[in-house]
């Protein structure tokens, strides 16, 4: 069946090739990103493929350009079927080296931008075929690491969040899922990072750590086999009623850190995570 969604963060990553992926299985979708100077990219492919897919402009942090998504889609379609919560950013940072400012910034798009698009798409969702809410998490809404305290806390709040609505909206026969992607090589890890201005500061306490773990970060990514249609095919299942449960991981890097920290004592995690970085 045909089902009528909407992806936010779709100029780049997960959120293009999830918009081209499901328009190829004959969805309705509409993709959305918050600069539409940055959609040549998706325009391209929608061209290549000649799909139907509409590209409309979607800020999660304006109320006022969500409302008026939610309008079009009332207008022309009289319902939605799936949300999937794509858009987001990373802020990279030792605490004492990030402001309060970049704090509020990374939560203002990771979480109450979320909360912000799911509040006002719920009333088109409450009249959705077997309506699902996906919001992309990541391996950072479970593990925790040194220069990671605003991403980890923004992808933390988004895990407990999920759940807590899951619960409260079975009742509504809406399911939602999240979705928890290790690293992949995506504009999120890569020029859509915010590196605290204060961060790379030599006279800062944590400077020798910092550099470190950036130099660290930086070869990984560059070693990066995982492909983000591993993340879309996870999608499109969702999606499509195949999976059912509440998480899935997913990404050829992912398990070994996860088993590692789930298996271990924190204490030796924590030793383990201490020595490599210190």
């Amino acid at each position: 069946m045909k089902n009528i969604i909407l992806i936010t963060g779709c100029s780049s990553g997960i959120g293009l090739d999830a918009a081209i992926t499901l328009a190829k299985r004959g969805h309705q979708v509409i993709a959305t990103m918050r600069n539409l100077e940055k959609k040549t990219a998706l325009v391209e492919k929608i061209k290549e493929n000649d799909l139907d897919i509409e590209v409309m402009q979607l800020d999660v942090t304006a109320l006022d350009s969500i409302q008026k998504v939610v309008t079009y889609i009332q207008t022309k379609y009289g319902r939605l079927d799936t949300l999937i919560n794509n858009a987001g950013f990373g802020v990279a940072g030792f605490f004492e080296e990030l402001t309060l400012e970049e704090y509020r910034l990374q939560m203002e798009t990771n979480y109450f931008g979320v909360i912000n698009v799911t509040k006002l798409m719920l009333p088109l969702l409450q009249k959705g075929l077997q309506a699902k809410i996906i919001n992309i998490s990541s391996l950072a809404g479970l593990n925790a690491v040194p220069g990671g305290s605003a991403y980890n806390s923004s992808k933390w709040a988004l895990e407990g969040f999920s759940e807590c609505l899951r619960y409260e909206l079975n009742f509504q026969n809406i399911k939602v899922f999240l979705v928890e992607p290790g690293p992949f090589p995506t504009k999120a890890i890569g020029e859509n990072m915010i590196i605290g201005k204060h961060v790379m500061d030599e006279s800062r306490a944590n400077y020798t750590y910092t550099s470190k773990m950036f130099k660290l970060v930086e070869k990984r990514n560059q070693r990066l086999k995982s492909k983000v249609s591993e993340v879309t095919g996870i999608i499109t299942k969702i999606t499509e009623g195949k999976i059912k449960r509440l998480r899935t991981k997913v990404g050829s890097r992912y398990s070994p850190q996860f088993w590692i920290r789930a298996l271990l004592p924190f204490k030796v995690y924590e030793w383990l995570l201490n020595k490599f970085i210190g």
